[in-house]
Order: C-alpha cells, then sequence, then structure tokens
C-alpha cells in the first residue's frame, strides 16, 4: 500500500425509485448475478414530493434504500452507477425505465449518491459519474445540505441510514 494513497473503504448504498415492487425484486436477483448482495432495505416511502420522474416511470411511484454486504474501497464505487444503469435498461418497457436505480455510499461522515447527471453541488468522477453529496453525518443525526432530495430531506431514511453506517463499522472491523 502506498503510504501517500492509503485505502479508503465504504458502506454501498443503492436508493431504487420504481411503482411496482416487480421491479426492485427483478433489480435485486441482477445485482446478485452481479456479486452485489443486498443485505438490508429500509422502508418504502411514497416518492410524492416530486414530479421529475412521473412522465417516464408513471404515477404512484416509491423510494427505498438498500445496503449491500461488505465494503467496498472508494475507488471502485463508481463502477456500480453504470452497472445499474445496465440493470435499468433490462428492465425497460416499452422503451421507458421502470426502475431508477442511484448506487452511492455511506461512511461515518456522509452520505453520497452517484449520478449520470451533471449539477453545480455534484463533483466529477470518472466515466460519466458525478459524486452528489447529499447528508452530512453530525455525531448521531444526519444533516441537510441545501440540494438535498425534498424526501431525504424530510428524514424518512435516517434510520436505515444510521443503520447502515452500524453495518459499515462492524464489516470494517472484520476487513481490517
Amino acid at each position: 500500500m502506498d503510504k501517500l494513497k492509503p485505502e479508503i473503504y465504504v458502506k454501498l448504498i443503492i436508493g431504487a425509485i420504481y411503482s411496482d415492487v416487480q421491479f426492485l425484486e427483478s433489480a435485486k436477483r441482477q445485482m446478485a448475478n452481479l456479486n452485489l448482495f443486498i443485505k438490508n432495505q429500509s422502508k418504502e416511502f411514497p416518492f410524492d414530493l416530486t414530479e421529475y420522474y412521473k412522465s417516464e416511470m408513471g404515477p404512484n411511484l416509491k423510494r427505498c434504500f438498500l445496503s449491500a454486504e461488505g465494503i467496498q474501497k472508494i475507488e471502485t464505487c463508481f463502477k456500480w452507477k453504470i452497472k445499474l444503469v445496465k440493470i435499468e435498461n433490462n428492465l425497460r418497457e416499452s422503451g421507458k425505465r421502470r426502475i431508477n436505480l442511484d448506487p452511492g455510499y455511506i461512511d461515518l461522515q456522509s452520505v453520497v449518491l452517484f449520478s449520470s447527471k451533471k449539477g453545480p453541488q455534484k463533483i466529477y468522477i470518472r466515466r460519466g459519474v458525478w459524486g452528489d453529496l447529499i447528508l452530512l453525518k453530525v455525531k448521531n443525526r444526519f444533516q441537510n445540505l441545501p440540494w438535498t432530495f425534498p424526501d431525504i430531506r424530510k428524514g424518512r431514511y435516517n434510520s436505515f441510514f444510521l443503520e447502515a453506517v452500524k453495518e459499515f463499522k462492524e464489516e470494517k472491523i472484520l476487513q481490517c
């Protein structure tokens, strides 16, 4: 290991937006085929504070978050955005997405989601993938940022994120 470049590990999480749980279950099976196994899933909430995906994915959308088993080197996490876009494309019907999958990571200080869309608050990672810092962890709670998504801003997923931080700590101890 290069002393100037320590290995940094993070916990992979995935935000999923869908209208029918069958698309989520199918996506999870395809993730398992890529050796990405789901450890935990948040409660499902209505994705009802924006209509951003409605024209493409239809009404009555829901969102949940997933955590993956194990921890990942931070340098490789962006690749999951590319892999999950392929899963989204596999599940298209009549050219329209039926599920939106946004991988990212959680560590001891933050929640970051990856996007293929550029934005003023996003940092370019590589290969068309941007990192979007959506929450800061301060002590045992999460702090919103001006651009935090409305449903996440409401704190709907905070208990899941805290559990993912706990998983990360436990898995990091096992890894080291």
